[in-house]
């Protein structure tokens, strides 16, 4: 079951940029999500992880899953998803407690638009490789500054910001397997950046296309008979992932940026032969389609006092090709198309300023969430508003505390607060103790709480109902952990 791999590449890279990339590697690591302003990683309040750009361009990912196999704390599982993808699991959570962002924004869906066992195809939704910057992972509840679905931990993607030179690179790969019974995967993607009014105007493209030929495989049994591996998961269907997104970058004034970002990403499967759901009236089509589009419309202010970051982002999440299996309440009747769609619109603002020993952070969210499926006689919805404020003090040059609270008022579950306390002491250059307690807050998804019918399983054959008296999870975390970093190449830690 061996496999190889041949990868080509060509990239164009200015040398200014490839000197600053360089000289990177040297400095200390910068993060940001775990407490929503940048600060180096030994004082961030929150055990995290952090990969590269360069750990990135090393090894080929399909996937974010892939991606993060190898992060501790993370555990993406030895069983593939329907799709061949994998699902992300944080501290032993599964995937619904992991909060995946790009760029601080909020990718999970409200709502399952993947029913009966598609989640995994969420990993693909992500930009091209060659497109981020860095991924950082926080283990443990984040819910004081992002809210729901942070209760296991939060994956930031962190994409590349507009350059000042153009620059670019364009690859392509192959797995090639050594038993053409896997099938062979191909995959490309290209990324340019650089500016169209120096110092004003920048832009940004990116792409990216992956496809995998048909598995089929089989094993012998113990009688002598041969069997065929199931299509659902462990081998994969034929299929195609793309991607595409543009970048503008506006600054008028050195204290205003403003960023517009376009993105879409669809995935298609091969369900000719029902290899993952029976077609027909028990719920597929012969194509199965997973889609994903964001908009996006940001402004940084640095103000004398402190910087203002507001970010409105509209994202709407599909699948294609499900079927009714019966009639059902909302007037649609069995062999239907199956509408499943959840949108997305979220308005961001954070403030942060530093007076003193103290770095203020306070901010607000406002979530819209609507889910439609046809399942439903009506959508499903919410509106949610959330305040947050979080103060790290330094009580020592090596020494600080975090304190924060969030406020939620949740349209169907009302009013809820997740607190938490964090210490870091760094106490030699090389070594640092962390600590602190937590809250975690989870909404149950919009489907999960709506009265009547939800949605079907057993191929069709039974209805789900849903729980309307389903209240939020909470979680309470505390963590201890040390941390050693000898500033050269080895680092360990202990959580």
């Amino acid at each position: 079951m061996a496999s190889t791999a041949i990868v080509l590449g060509a990239s164009v890279m200015a040398g200014s940029a490839l000197a600053d990339a360089a000289a990177d590697d040297t400095v200390t690591e910068v993060v940001v999500t775990a407490s929503g302003f940048k600060q180096n990683i030994e004082q961030a309040p929150a055990s995290i992880s952090v990969l590269s750009r360069q750990e990135l361009e090393q090894e080929r990912h399909q996937s974010l899953a892939e991606a993060l196999a190898n992060v501790e704390g993370v555990d993406v599982g030895d069983t593939a998803g329907k799709t061949g993808g994998l699902n992300i699991s944080i501290r032993g959570m599964s995937s619904d407690y992991s909060l995946i962002l790009v760029d601080g924004r909020r990718q999970n869906a409200a709502g399952s638009v993947t029913p009966n066992g598609f989640g995994e195809t969420s990993s693909s939704f992500i930009p091209p490789m060659s497109a981020i910057d860095r991924i950082e992972v926080v283990r443990g509840p984040v819910s004081t500054l992002y809210g729901s679905d942070a209760m296991g931990g939060v994956v930031n993607i962190i994409t590349r910001k507009v350059g000042k030179i153009w620059e670019g690179s364009a690859t392509a790969g192959a797995t090639l397997q050594t038993d053409d019974s896997f099938g062979n995967i191909y995959n490309g993607n290209v990324y340019a950046h650089g500016p169209l009014i120096q110092d004003k105007l920048g832009l940004a493209i990116r792409g990216s296309y992956q496809t995998r030929e048909a598995s089929s495989l089989s094993y012998t049994r113990p009688d002598g008979t041969e069997t065929t591996v199931s299509t659902r998961g462990p081998s994969p269907v034929e299929n195609e992932i793309w991607s595409a997104g543009a970048r503008l970058s506006f600054t008028p004034t050195e204290d205003h940026d403003f960023m517009l970002d376009y993105d879409v990403n669809k995935q298609w499967y091969d369900n000719s032969q029902a290899q993952l759901g029976t077609i027909g009236t028990q719920g597929y089509a012969t194509e199965q389609k997973f889609n994903n589009e964001e908009l996006v419309l940001s402004h940084n202010w640095r103000l004398g006092a402190g910087e203002l970051q507001s970010t409105l982002s509209r994202g709407v999440r599909e699948t294609i090709g499900r079927i009714l299996p019966s009639n059902v309440p909302g007037g649609g009747n069995a062999g239907d198309p199956r509408t499943l769609e959840a949108t997305n619109t979220i308005f961001d603002t954070k403030f942060f300023s530093q007076w003193g020993a103290h770095t203020f952070t306070v901010g607000g969210q406002y979530w819209d969430a609507e889910m439609v499926d046809g399942v439903a006689p009506a959508p499903y919805e919410h509106q949610q508003w959330a305040l947050f404020a979080e103060d790290e003090w330094r009580l020592m040059p090596t020494l600080a505390l975090t304190l924060g609270v969030r406020a939620d008022d949740h349209s169907v579950f009302g009013k809820h607060t997740s607190p938490r306390a964090y210490l870091v002491w760094n106490t030699t250059p090389n070594w640092t103790l962390k600590g602190g307690v937590s809250q975690g807050f989870k909404t149950p998804r919009l489907e999960q709480i709506a009265p009547g019918i939800t949605g079907f399983t057993g191929q069709g054959t039974r209805p789900t109902i849903g729980t309307p008296t389903l209240k939020p999870e909470t979680s309470t975390s505390t963590e201890f952990a040390v941390f050693y970093d000898n500033r050269r190449d080895f680092r360990a830690n202990v959580t």
